[in-house]
């Protein structure tokens, strides 16, 4: 069960709240039906069977600490914080090492993706043609648009090889993906905006507006998320 309550965003309006904390635009069916150009052509785990009946990344330690992702007006950085996390868990799975990488990159130099919302596809898409994404340390998290950096700044960067679409509305697929690995998901924020505490139990909305990363699930396929606020 969960339960609602006086929250940071209390004093905020409806309105204000998915203007200054959501940020995921809706993904072009074209794009979507064709996975961009760095899509696999299948679903790499289709035929995965070995699935534990729970999971849960950070007690793999491949889950940093909750960032806040601030008043990044109008819309939000969602599109950057939720893919970063998954990148920063999948190379803790790789290499044993989690490091924090830089959502600050990715709203600075991503072009047409900055405070005013984004596609999380474009994330993945610099990091691969950018040879790789920053860290949190050599690039900072200031919550507003500036000029991008990534030529100026030299340091570590940790690299993707490309990325892949979950069959939608498919939930023993994407169960089968988060045994993997942490995943990227698009939700409906207004359930959760006087959220306090609990697991989520209520209904889902429909208007997806902000992306979250899934790091585990348990009994009843009740899903652990990030929510990057």
């Amino acid at each position: 069960l969960y339960t609602l309550g006086i929250n940071a965003f209390a004093d905020l309006s409806t309105e204000e709240f998915v203007a200054t904390h959501t940020g995921s635009r809706p993904h072009s069916p074209s794009r979507i039906k064709s996975g961009g150009d760095l899509t696999t052509t299948s679903f790499r785990f289709e035929n995965l069977t070995d699935i534990p009946l729970y999971k849960d990344w950070r007690d793999y330690g491949a889950v940093t600490p909750i960032k806040d992702q601030g008043d990044c007006v109008y819309i939000g950085s969602c599109w950057a914080f939720a893919p970063v996390a998954a990148v920063e868990g999948l190379h803790q799975i790789k290499t044993g090492n989690l490091i924090s990488l830089s959502e600050q990159e990715l709203l600075d130099c991503v072009e047409n993706d900055h405070c005013d919302g984004g596609i999380m596809t474009d994330s993945y898409d610099f990091i691969h043609k950018n040879h790789g994404i920053l860290t949190e340390e050599e690039y900072p998290y200031n919550a507003t648009t500036g000029q991008c950096k990534t030529k100026t700044l030299e340091g570590e960067r940790v690299r993707i090889k490309g990325f892949e679409y979950v069959p939608s509305n498919n939930e023993d697929a994407l169960l089968k993906a988060v045994t993997k690995q942490p995943v990227v998901v698009r939700v409906d924020s207004s359930r959760f905006e006087h959220y306090k505490t609990g697991i989520y139990n209520g209904e889902c909305g429909t208007e997806l507006d902000h992306e979250v990363t899934l790091i585990g699930y348990g009994s009843e396929l009740k899903m652990v998320t990030i929510i990057g606020w």
